[in-house]
């Protein structure tokens, strides 16, 4: 039995090369390296990797034809068939955080640097926040997101404050790539939501690219963007109806009290 094929229990015994092949069959679907890299520091049964390490592992076992490379910078165990158009998941980038915490008798700073991560966190005691910027110039997935805030919200329980216990306020920019498509006679179309988040299209190496600034949202709201395979500008849009739908029955009800 290859080593690959073990109880799924555990895959610390793995080699660099097979726990890439464990993540490519698990997840089912293209990673670049960098979502290997945090897939395999977000679940604790397998060995940490380096990104670096990551890059060099695929582009060899790429060449010895033991994965594939159905796109730019993405890998699979599964040969892509041909004129089947491809689909990353969700990426974001910039993200600021903000939470409001209340009075504080603490301050504190960080900044740090993790895998190839910025991420910087201040503990303010004069205006009641504990604030947060993640940049990554590759971009972050839902394991990349979830690494980066828990280090934030390890530095602020180490200053005494339990950021599970208030709301977070959301600011990012999300990217969703396809692949294999163009844009024929325009070069970036811009479209403007209900709640006036813009989302820009425009081609980028080889794909179309949906970029949408999100203004305001909260963080299991970014976490749903990043897990749903949902388009950003689709959530948005949902949320404008469902308001607009609010509106028509409070004013409804008005109505009707002012009848009686």
């Amino acid at each position: 039995m290859s080593k690959v094929t073990q109880s799924c229990n555990s895959y610390s015994g793995l080699s660099k090369r097979d726990t890439i092949i464990e993540i490519l069959k698990r997840e089912q679907r293209p990673l670049t390296p960098n979502e290997i890299c945090w897939i395999s520091k977000a679940d604790s049964r397998f060995n940490a990797l380096n990104h670096n390490t990551v890059k060099v592992y695929c582009r060899r076992m790429l060449e010895q034809n033991q994965i594939h490379q159905p796109f730019p910078c993405y890998y699979t165990v599964t040969e892509s068939r041909y004129g089947v158009m491809g689909e990353s998941r969700p990426l974001v980038h910039d993200v600021r955080l903000v939470w409001e915490v209340g009075v504080m008798e603490v301050r504190g700073q960080l900044d740090d640097v993790v895998g190839g991560v910025h991420v910087v966190c201040q503990v303010g005691s004069q205006r009641g926040k504990v604030s947060a910027t993640i940049g990554c110039d590759e971009g972050l997935d839902y394991h990349g997101v979830c690494f980066a805030v828990d280090k934030v919200r390890g530095f602020a329980l180490e200053h005494g404050v339990n950021l599970d216990l208030f709301p977070c306020s959301v600011c990012c920019e999300v990217n969703e790539d396809y692949q294999r498509v163009r844009l024929d006679g325009v070069k970036c179309a811009t479209v403007q939501s209900f709640l006036g988040d813009l989302e820009r299209i425009y081609q980028k190496d080889g794909a179309v690219r949906s970029e949408v600034k999100v203004q305001q949202t909260s963080l299991e709201g970014m976490y749903t963007l990043l897990k749903g395979g949902v388009t950003p500008y689709n959530v948005f849009q949902g949320q404008m109806q469902i308001v607009q739908r609010l509106d028509k029955l409070i004013t409804a009800v008005e109505r009707l009290v002012a009848k009686q």
